[in-house]
């Protein structure tokens, strides 16, 4: 393999797992939210950020 290809490479392992603590940090949320009654429809991120939003201008 070329420099080039490796470097291409190390990126899409890199965003891989960008991809992956993402989903586990949001279901890491859902979860937590699961257990004080909020159920937050699946679906990254947008259907969450909005919730959070919303919480943070109307705190519980």
């Amino acid at each position: 393999m070329t420099q080039d290809q490796l470097n291409i490479q190390s990126l899409h392992r890199v965003c891989a797992r960008l991809i992956g603590a993402r989903t586990a940090l949001v279901n890491q949320l859902r979860g937590i939210l699961f257990d004080r009654g909020i159920i937050i429809p699946m679906g990254v991120p947008s259907p969450i950020a909005g919730r959070v939003r919303s919480f943070r201008r109307h705190p519980v």
